[in-house]
């Protein structure tokens, strides 16, 4: 390789090249090594940190990533609430993640979140949908919140809870009926489910009529 690029090279160049060369090369992979150790020390070390809330602990380095994937990520955070609590804290690897049932909480961080809180997700595990305006952030999110304020008013709102609760019941009845003897559903992906009830909720809202389209039958 170093003959063909070497054609037509002035020698004296090609003298300092040779010379050179292997301890570049050399110095290149130390320096490459040592920064991957250092990312790696870096990591382990904000994955042992404690988060402000109680919560699992999990693996160092790891943290929880091992028990979160789309069979029972959703389950284990349940459960996770009724052991420590309606606001729990929690690391997958590095990265810190907060889970709460307080609907006071989650009021006020939909409220102040353009002020810098993000709305982060599971995006690797695809667990929730990837846009519309609970979760989309910045410009996209101030266009979805435009477009979708006058039905989200509190009088509007108020005529929907019946309907939006009737269609939460039917899906959270429908999902059970998927889990086995244990209460273990074993092969789903939840936001087709939300999807579903979401358009179910959306055409009876609408059209003032219940279609049921939940229902697979």
């Amino acid at each position: 390789m170093l003959s063909a690029l070497s054609a037509g090279m002035d020698p004296e160049i090609l003298s300092i090249v040779r010379r050179y060369a292997p301890r570049a090369v050399g110095g290149g992979a130390v320096l490459l090594v040592s920064m991957c150790v250092a990312k790696l020390i870096h990591t382990f070390i904000k994955s042992i940190k404690p988060v402000p809330f109680p919560g699992p602990k999990g693996v160092p380095f790891f943290g929880m990533a091992l028990q979160l994937d789309q069979t029972k990520a959703l389950a284990c955070m349940r459960v996770w609430n009724k052991q420590y609590g309606k606001t729990i804290g929690f690391r997958v690897f590095s990265t810190p993640y907060v889970v709460t049932q307080k609907p006071e909480t989650i009021r006020q961080l939909m409220k102040d979140r353009v002020k810098g809180y993000h709305m982060r997700q599971f995006n690797a595990l695809n667990l929730l949908p990837r846009s519309g305006v609970f979760l989309s952030e910045g410009d996209h999110w101030r266009l979805n919140r435009k477009a979708a304020e006058p039905a989200l008013s509190e009088s509007s709102a108020d005529s929907m809870v019946p309907t939006m609760t009737q269609m939460a019941k039917r899906m959270v009845n429908i999902v059970a009926t998927l889990a086995d003897s244990s209460g273990v559903i074993e092969d789903w992906v939840p936001h087709q489910w939300f999807r579903r009830c979401t358009l179910d909720f959306t055409v009876a809202t609408h059209f003032g009529k219940d279609y049921n389209l939940q229902n697979t039958l």
